[in-house]
């Protein structure tokens, strides 16, 4: 699949990530760098900062979010667009992945064996922030045209904790279909600086109740929130 274009925005790199990146758009003008100027830095805010720049400038049929440091299936792409349905209804598309250490050596051939990210029940997604990770989905317009504008100047108390994927996923669920592909389409690295809350998949019965019990305030403030704008 050739008819993509690629926007990576930058959050603030001190080596020569920027080098790099204008070097392979000169290359090829599918890849386009998009710098963050503004004083909003962390993952989440980098993501809705960028999703809001492709809203306001392109358009496209389908969109998928990307980590810099996981590794894409040859047919990711191809895989996940045969899954939409092709009608006008907001859609969010999901698969399962592999996960790799820092050096590519695999480390678990499939998530979804281990924690269930194909649920039965897909409404008990609404409240799961760790089941739908943003570097396996994608999504069609009629979605994106769907979820509101997040207002980093006034939410950002709560954006950092509010990951962009779990927020389009929850509009997917209440207004579309949210779909599962069974295939591990990515290699997702694990290593000490992973935005996922739950990147260490294996927890011990005490720290599973710790988790819980100190993060349920702070859990139920960000899906009120979002469950308030839905």
């Amino acid at each position: 699949f050739t008819n993509w274009t690629l926007f990576i925005r930058d959050d603030g790199s001190k080596d020569k990530t920027i080098e790099v990146i204008q070097r392979y758009s000169k290359i090829d003008d599918r890849i386009r760098l998009v710098e963050n100027p503004s004083k909003f830095h962390g993952a989440y805010y980098n993501f809705f900062n960028l999703i809001e720049y492709v809203k306001n400038n392109y358009q496209f049929d389908y969109y998928f979010f990307c980590d810099q440091d996981d590794i894409w299936k040859e047919h990711k792409l191809e895989i996940q667009l045969l899954r939409f349905s092709k009608d006008d209804m907001p859609e969010m598309v999901y698969s399962d992945m592999s996960t790799i250490d820092a050096s590519n050596n695999l480390i678990d051939i499939s998530i979804n064996k281990i924690m269930g990210i194909e649920l039965p029940n897909i409404n008990n997604l609404y409240f799961i922030q760790a089941y739908i990770w943003g570097c396996t989905a994608g999504f069609n317009h009629a979605l994106l045209e769907m979820v509101p504008s997040v207002d980093i100047d006034k939410d950002y108390l709560y954006i950092e904790k509010l990951a962009h994927d779990s927020y389009f996923a929850k509009f997917a669920l209440e207004y579309g279909k949210v779909l599962f592909c069974p295939e591990q389409l990515v290699l997702y690295r694990r290593h000490g600086h992973n935005v996922t809350t739950s990147h260490h998949f294996k927890l011990s019965p005490l720290n599973v109740f710790r988790k819980a019990i100190l993060g349920f305030n702070e859990l139920a403030l960000t899906h009120a929130r979002v469950y308030n704008q839905t």
